[in-house]
């Protein structure tokens, strides 16, 4: 009964440790893609977009993904390719959803503009 409890210890021991071992998820263009489509969800359902809308926005999105990627190091780049993207999404809503989508939740570069006031 002892060598049963001495055994069953160490497997434990080990397969918590090989648990605790394992490589944490990689970020990249995979998770930032889930993320670009979650935000679009979000914004789908808050917006009511057409079928044609999301698929422009998300067209421009995988752009800006790739350029993100690109320009990833250089912090004015990706300040001016977040106002790019930003102008080139709402260049495909209407005024009616331009205006519902300042108070949305969703939308983190026009957080610090709110800040600021």
């Amino acid at each position: 009964m002892k060598k049963m409890t001495i055994i069953l210890s160490t497997i434990l021991l080990f397969s918590a440790a090989s648990l605790y071992a394992r490589p944490k998820p990689k970020h990249g263009p995979f998770n930032a893609t889930a993320a670009s489509v979650m935000e679009l969800n979000r914004m789908q359902k808050f917006l009511d977009l057409t079928d044609d809308q999301i698929k422009k926005i998300h067209e421009i999105n995988k752009t800006y993904l790739d350029r993100y990627f690109e320009k990833r190091k250089d912090k004015d780049a990706m300040k001016t390719l977040i106002k790019e993207h930003k102008e080139a999404v709402d260049a495909v809503l209407t005024k009616e959803q331009l205006e519902k989508i300042k108070n949305a939740p969703f939308r983190g570069y026009d957080r610090k503009k709110k800040k600021d006031e």
